[in-house]
């Protein structure tokens, strides 16, 4: 049986972009993520499509927080419950 040889270089995950959307009631935001943005925070991400013209690697990442075992990047926000970013 042939050995693989171990490789030294670390894995890094490539992130898809692409939208996302989570409708959420306020209780269960407070039950169910572990640091739910506030409002004043949403306030700050730009508006859906506002950055449209920024290439997907060059986008600033606004909001990170934690939902379904999972962590959210949220680069652009539609002010209900639509997002723009990538989830890991």
């Amino acid at each position: 049986m042939a050995q693989r040889k171990a490789t030294s270089a670390p894995l890094t995950p490539q992130p898809a972009w692409g939208a996302f959307s989570f409708s959420i009631s306020a209780s269960q935001r407070r039950s169910e993520m572990w640091n739910p943005p506030s409002p004043d925070l949403l306030k700050q991400v730009p508006r859906l499509r506002a950055a449209e013209h920024v290439p997907a690697k060059a986008k600033v990442i606004h909001l990170h927080f934690f939902l379904g075992g999972c962590d959210w990047y949220a680069a652009e926000y539609d002010g209900d419950d639509l997002f723009f970013g990538f989830a890991a």
